[in-house]
Formats: structure tokens, sequence, C-alpha cells
């Protein structure tokens, strides 16, 4: 694509996504339920390919600057539909990062990616003042402060197998950041036995819980490679120790 062209782009807007899903569960469970948007990040490179978004960023980023404006405002116009639908809080969902650190450096996305989060964040909650969760994989090490900064009430992920260690990001940032997720999919789910995930489900609980502000989940989805057991085995693992009050492991 000319990215000089970019303005004559025709961009969508919220009445192209019906919210049925939402809708069914707002209205027939008692579910807390998240509406989930993009920031600029995977927007705008998903539009020009991911190739030319990774060369034109750190050589010519004014070009994206008003594609990113424009998605910004769009991904704005769901979460304001998912929330008068009746969303309880709107999760950001962003790949930033790979298991050893972000795909573009920590400098750039200062000046490129989270200032536009910072601006959703604040739209959002002028609407409606819920809680507005990040969600990446990945080690996002060199970036807690900064996701932090643009106001973000919670983190969910918290990839174990990409050093994102709950014991050490619940010391820095728990007082700051609700955290969620943790349980490893990579080994732990697919292909430990039952009795492993309770204990890891355990040791994560007793980490991550003390003081509040844990929310225990996997790390990601719950894949198809997941045997049911073991996702059972999760779930009862957390009924059993995820009662409060919550001693801290010794």
């Amino acid at each position: 694509p000319d990215l000089t062209r970019a303005g004559e782009y025709r961009y969508p807007t919220a009445d192209a996504i019906p919210g049925e899903e939402l809708r069914r569960a707002v209205q027939e469970t008692d579910y807390f339920t998240a509406g989930i948007i993009n920031s600029v990040f995977e927007d705008v490179y998903n539009l020009i390919g991911f190739e030319k978004y990774m060369l034109t960023l750190p050589a010519e980023p004014e070009l994206l600057r008003p594609i990113a404006q424009r998605c910004a405002e769009f991904e704005v116009q769901k979460a304001i539909k998912f929330l008068d639908l009746g969303a309880d809080m709107i999760v950001i969902v962003e790949d930033i990062a790979h298991n050893t650190g972000t795909f573009i450096s920590p400098r750039t996305l200062r000046s490129e990616i989270f200032p536009f989060m910072r601006w959703q964040i604040e739209q959002i909650k002028r609407h409606r003042d819920v809680p507005v969760f990040f969600h990446s994989d990945g080690d996002l090490t060199t970036v807690l402060d900064d996701i932090v900064a643009c106001g973000y009430d919670g983190l969910q992920s918290l990839q174990p197998s990409a050093n994102m260690d709950i014991a050490r990001i619940k010391a820095a940032y728990g007082e700051r950041l609700c955290l969620m997720g943790n349980i490893d999919i990579n080994y732990v789910l697919p292909f430990g036995t039952p009795d492993e995930v309770e204990q890891v489900v355990r040791d994560t609980i007793q980490v991550a819980a003390p003081g509040g502000g844990f929310i225990l989940s996997t790390c990601n989805t719950l894949i198809r490679a997941i045997p049911p057991e073991n996702a059972i085995a999760m779930y009862r693992a957390a009924d059993k120790y995820g009662v409060y009050p919550i001693a801290a492991q010794n």
C-alpha cells in the first residue's frame, strides 16, 4: 500500500460489529464480562503488512501516525459499544512481545504505541469508569513501568515461559496492577499430570494472591492441546486453594 494515500482508506465503524455474543452473556449469565479491543500495533501492521510496518516504523514513523490515530479511534468506538451493551471491563489485546523481549524497542513503543494506548484508556474511562486490562504474551519486563503509566488497571498473560516471574512482578507491581494469568500452557496444562497442575495452581495462588489483586487463569487461552482433565484440575485447585485469607508461601 502507498502510505502517502492512507487518508483515502475508508475505515469501518463500530456499527459493523453486532456484539451478539456479549449481549447474550450480559443478559443470560452472571459472568463478569469483558469487551475486547486492539490498540494500534496489530491494527496498523494488519492494514499495511508486517514487513512494511517494521521497516517504516523506525525510518518514517510520521507516515504511520495518522493511520494509528484512526485505528485508535475505531477501537475506542468498539469499546464504547461494548460498554453500552453492558460489558463490565475492557481488555486491550496487543501482542507486543516474544519470549525474550518486545518486538520493537521500548523506546519506539514509548514514542509510537503507548501514547495511543494512554489516549484510548482516557477515552474509555471518560465514557464509563471501568477496569481496563492489557493482554500481551511474551517478556514485558522492560516496559512494565510504561504499562502502568498508560493507566492500565490490570495485566493479563504473565507468561511464565517468557521470564514473567509472578513473584517478582507481584512484589514490584502488585499495588498498581491486578495480575491475571501465569498458569503455563506450554508444558504444564498440555503435558503435565492433573497432580502437577494442582501443584502449580497452588504455588501460584500462594505467591500471587496474598493481599488481593490476582485473578487466576491460564497465560493465554485453553488451547485444544490441553486435556479436559487438566483443565478441570486447574478449576478444582482454584476452588480448593483460592479461598481468602491466603497466606503467602514461605
